[in-house]
């Protein structure tokens, strides 16, 4: 059936091919079915074009290598079986890969596609990957000569489509989107050049074994529209930190904060029917807790690759749902933790905390912190007399009263005197007392606090 045309609907359920079967260059004008089929010999689809869906669903490849490349509105592998290890090259709007078993592992290229593995199984070294060259065969283009809609009322694969599905930071339109690893085990599972911003992973097995290579096509918190709103949320919010954020929390956030913004650029992947109410409804049961283990798999799983940086966002996160989801004394310290120096990744933040803390410090000296210093004076009694002596009182007079340069001296000094003693120059109060024994341990530790963030950012 080489080259061969279809121009209804073309069904092929439950069949079983013993020998080779060569659909090269065939054109499918509706859809097509091989829900259940047995394909125990290769098959040939490289050029083939589906103008609808193409299903596999239960199909069994027991030979083939090689699946195109291809063309098609709709590709869906769901609960499909790969004896061989296969090569799957398609140009398509959504392919469905849940429970669908990787017996030899696979490479997946893909462009434009929305990807779903949910529940799939790789049980040998697989890979997803966006290619970003088009298909190009010697029976024609594949790509976007081919995927033009055919018309107004039929939306094809075409860059108009794409293009709506994507956020309003561009990017290349043959990217892949990845939707869901939700119970798909991922531990010989790379990913490359594939947009995992919309992706579910909760519930995802061996997540801290998963591969991400060329990483940063997750999605980032929302710039405030509302500081207002922002304002009044405790601790106070002025903005939202900028890091690479996972699908749940953005949802789990906009339950909280619907009028923050946390879903503002979320866009419905190419090719799917999802919504922001079945997303919310994908949320139930899903605590706070547990997006924090999502977050310490995925840390983990950037540490491996050696992406520290990255790494250090996941850890943000992680320490943010923790935040959220924990007891009264151990949030607070948290909260004091996220305050002074954002988890220990934020420099300025720890930087910022010093220098206030310095100068609260010279106010409390300069106000309350010195006590009243005493000098002696010898006034005379009387005139003297001519030709005699004069008499002098001895009488204590208050001393003069330190300025702010002392007080601010004081507050460095205790700042950077942990293990040294402070040379007093000036007696202090009970409240000066205390208040440089909190400099001498609040000073060291925001120092290091910001020299630990900055180490987290830079090193590899």
């Amino acid at each position: 059936m080489d080259k061969a045309e279809f121009h209804g609907n073309a069904r092929f359920d439950a069949a079983e091919f013993l020998q080779p079967l060569w659909l090269s260059g065939a054109h499918f004008y509706d859809d097509a079915s091989f829900i259940g089929t047995i394909f125990r010999d290769v098959i040939w689809l490289d050029g083939t074009r589906f103008d609808g869906s193409a299903s596999f669903s239960e199909a069994q490849f027991n030979k083939p290598d090689r699946l195109g490349p291809l063309r098609a509105r709709r590709l869906g592998f769901d609960h499909a079986t790969f004896r061989q290890n296969i090569t799957i090259e398609a140009a398509a709007s959504e392919v469905v890969c849940d429970r669908t078993v990787f017996e030899a592992g696979g490479t997946l290229r893909f462009r434009y596609a929305s990807v779903s593995f949910r529940g799939a199984v790789f049980n040998s070294p697989s890979s997803l990957s966006g290619a970003d060259q088009p298909y190009r065969l010697v029976r024609g283009d594949l790509d976007e000569s081919g995927l033009t809609p055919p018309s107004s009322e039929q939306d094809g694969i075409g860059e108009r489509l794409v293009l709506r599905s994507r956020p309003a930071r561009q990017e290349p339109a043959w990217i892949p989107t990845l939707s869901s690893l939700q119970g798909a085990d991922v531990a010989d599972l790379s990913i490359a050049d594939t947009n995992v911003e919309y992706c579910r992973f909760v519930g995802a097995h061996h997540l801290d074994q998963i591969r991400l290579e060329a990483p940063g096509r997750f999605s980032y918190p929302p710039r405030p529209r509302r500081l207002f709103y922002l304002a009044r949320l405790w601790p106070p919010v002025i903005r939202w930190t900028r890091r690479q954020v996972i699908a749940e929390e953005r949802i789990w956030r906009y339950s909280k904060y619907p009028r923050s913004g946390w879903l503002a650029q979320e866009r419905v992947p190419t090719g799917s029917a999802d919504t922001t109410a079945a997303r919310l409804a994908e949320l139930e049961g899903i605590s706070a807790a547990r997006i924090a283990g999502i977050y310490r798999l995925l840390r983990k799983a950037f540490e491996d690759n050696k992406n520290e940086p990255g790494a250090a966002d996941f850890y943000y996160g992680e320490m943010e749902m923790r935040r959220l989801s924990s007891l009264r004394i151990e949030r607070w310290l948290l909260t004091a933790y996220w305050l002074l120096s954002g988890y220990g990744l934020r420099a300025t933040r720890a930087l910022v905390s010093l220098i206030v803390a310095l100068c609260l410090a010279t106010v409390l000296f300069a106000t309350i912190g010195f006590a009243s210093s005493v000098r002696t004076e010898y006034r005379p009694i009387a005139p003297a007399s001519p030709g005699q002596a004069a008499v002098y009182e001895q009488v204590t007079v208050p001393g003069p009263r330190p300025g702010w340069s002392t007080a601010a001296s004081y507050s460095l000094e205790g700042a950077t005197s942990l293990l040294r003693p402070t040379q007093l120059l000036q007696p202090l109060t009970p409240a000066g007392e205390g208040v440089q024994i909190a400099l001498r341990l609040l000073g060291p530790l925001l120092l290091g606090l910001a020299i630990l963030a900055i180490r987290n950012r830079v090193k590899r």
